[in-house]
């Protein structure tokens, strides 16, 4: 499956250009992988009108546990990224910082990460990049030649708190391609040929954006949408494998960006986990000290997507003692609703948020292309409609609607009992 997706991001994407720029991205901006079960994943992100940040994932564990690692990771990064966007303030050092502080907890005592953060920025024709044991990337230029970037720091485990981060500069460079070790491992072609040997040919002859420019498109290309059907019931896993700490996730099905009752979401999110004032820090944190990281977040897809709780237990917690709490506090909420004060500080927050990113052009232009990338601006040009229309009754509401035990998702990790772990 790891190579099937690979083909995808090597081959598939070649015709996909999406930047405007001497830098030709090869790379789907719209593209999400479905499969995850490998332990693979990459995330595509424009950060401003010049900078653009790569990111690809290769958890190294065995079985499932690999996939949850490199899912947890994946999003977790995506929610910085998101934070960082909001606010103008992208930093790649910041970034790699601050998720390996999540990632250390996350990883088990056996699992390693490879990992590749890469940050193109054609203002000042700048590669930005720390690698962590992942294939070399290459880059292609105007003399036709091939240069490889190696890997400048080593696989990511649970004990490493130092990195590497190196420049390049791409001022002569037309294109780039970077990929994970599926590609490279056993994978050959129908003649039995390791594709590795076909990397730099297939690289180099890949086309461009500006080859395919003077084509006319005479087909429209319909929209995909990918609805999945109502679960039929509540899902548990529990995932064994050596770790320190378990861990917990718990999953509830939200609807997409479009829906009126993203905005009560958000607010949710923030009354749960934003800050040391939240409601899941007060209490899982501060007060009982059953985890030492929570969250709780919604996405905005384009397509329906979930609501999201996270928690990293302390040593010695059970997970089920940290779900007991989550699900008391979610329970207070569908029961008593969230107070007045603490709507009046989500709102002003969120209104500061949404003003500072309208401070400079770049970040409008983020915050208008986020929305038009997915296909329908109007939930922001009512967005702050939307969020003085907020009531209290209606984020209780909306917590009752969504907040459902019979149709979510849970999932605990936590190491084999010793004795089953002898056998």
């Amino acid at each position: 499956m790891a190579f099937e997706k690979e083909l995808n991001i090597l081959r598939n994407d070649f015709y996909y250009q999406m930047m405007d720029s001497s830098t030709t991205s090869l790379v789907d901006f719209l593209y999400r992988p479905l499969d995850v079960l490998s332990g693979d994943a990459y995330s595509v992100r424009r950060i401003n009108e010049n900078q653009t940040f790569y990111l690809l994932v290769d958890a190294m564990g065995k079985g499932v546990s690999a996939s949850f690692t490199t899912v947890i990771i994946t999003t977790f990064i995506n929610h910085i990224i998101d934070k960082m966007i909001e606010s103008d303030s992208f930093s790649l050092d910041i970034l790699i910082r601050e998720s390996m502080e999540f990632i250390q907890p996350v990883l088990l005592d056996d699992e390693v990460l490879a990992i590749d953060y890469i940050c193109f920025d054609t203002y000042s024709e700048i590669l930005e990049y720390a690698k962590f044991a992942m294939p070399p990337f290459l880059l292609h230029d105007k003399q036709d030649e091939i240069i490889k970037i190696k890997s400048n720091n080593p696989s990511l485990c649970k004990w490493q708190t130092e990195y590497k981060l190196d420049r390049y500069n791409i001022s002569n460079i037309e294109k780039f391609l970077f990929y994970s070790d599926g590609v490279v491992e056993n994978a050959t072609d129908g003649e039995g040929i390791p594709y590795a040997a076909h990397i730099e040919e297939d690289f180099r002859n890949s086309f461009t954006k500006e080859e395919f420019r003077e084509i006319k498109n005479h087909t429209e290309v319909p929209p995909v949408k990918f609805v999945e059907p109502t679960q039929d019931g509540p899902k548990r896993v529990i995932l064994y494998k050596e770790s320190q700490v378990e861990m917990l996730a718990i999953a509830f099905h939200i609807p997409n960006f479009q829906s009126p009752d993203q905005v009560a979401l958000s607010v949710l999110s923030e009354i749960l986990y934003s800050g040391k004032s939240s409601r899941l820090y007060q209490d899982l944190i501060q007060k009982k000290q059953l985890a030492n990281q929570i969250y709780a977040y919604n996405m905005e897809n384009s397509d329906p997507g979930l609501f999201i709780f996270l928690a990293v237990c302390n040593p010695g917690v059970k997970a089920e003692d940290v779900e007991k709490e989550i699900i008391a506090q979610i329970e207070k909420i569908k029961k008593d609703g969230v107070t007045q004060k603490e709507l009046d500080k989500v709102k002003i927050n969120t209104k500061a948020d949404f003003i500072y990113s309208l401070e400079s052009s770049s970040s409008v232009a983020n915050l208008f292309g986020s929305y038009l990338v997915r296909g329908d601006i109007e939930p922001l040009l009512h967005y702050e409609e939307r969020i003085n229309a907020i009531t209290a009754d209606t984020v209780q509401k909306v917590a009752q609607k969504y907040f459902d035990f019979d149709h979510s998702t849970t999932v605990i990790l936590r190491s084999k009992p010793k004795e089953e772990a002898k056998k």
